[in-house]
């Protein structure tokens, strides 16, 4: 299929049914998805046996973000300060967000520190687990750089 005028629409594979925050407003699954369309789909957990939103060898490319340790860290970093600020982190499909629901609670401090440093712990295995399954799909990896000016984006 050509994509030379098509429109471009994002959709997170974690099938939003309500809009989370205003950030998300485009990640609200489509009802049809239409042949002039190109579709973004992040799915976080494409990789993982029986959690992907559609069979790896069903996407067309897919496009594996794989950042180095400095980085992931640093892209961490925002996200950390949104949990806290929100009073809510770690959302998954199955349960929800994990926290206590209060905005600056710190009572999240100490849990939300332990998600980040088991993601940090686990990324190595992760990054290999996915590479195998990504074997013998069509894929590109992406490896973005944290530069103070902003994100440098390399094969």
């Amino acid at each position: 299929m050509q994509y030379k005028s098509a429109r471009v629409q994002q959709y997170d594979a974690d099938e939003f049914k309500q809009v989370r925050c205003k950030t998300d407003a485009d990640c609200v699954r489509p009802d049809t998805f239409r042949g002039d369309v190109l579709y973004v789909i992040e799915d976080v957990r494409g990789t993982v046996p029986g959690k992907s939103f559609l069979p790896l060898s069903a996407y067309d490319l897919i496009i594996y973000v794989e950042p180095g340790l400095l980085t992931h860290i640093l892209l961490w970093m925002p996200r950390l300060w949104r949990w806290f600020q929100n009073g809510k982190f770690a959302w998954e499909r199955d349960v929800g967000w994990k926290g206590t629901k209060k905005p600056y609670d710190v009572r999240n401090i100490i849990p939300i520190a332990r998600e980040f440093l088991k993601t940090m712990r686990k990324r190595g295995e992760w990054i290999r687990e996915d590479r195998a399954m990504l074997a013998g799909t069509r894929h590109i990896i992406l490896h973005p750089v944290w530069f103070p000016t902003g994100i440098k984006w390399t094969l």
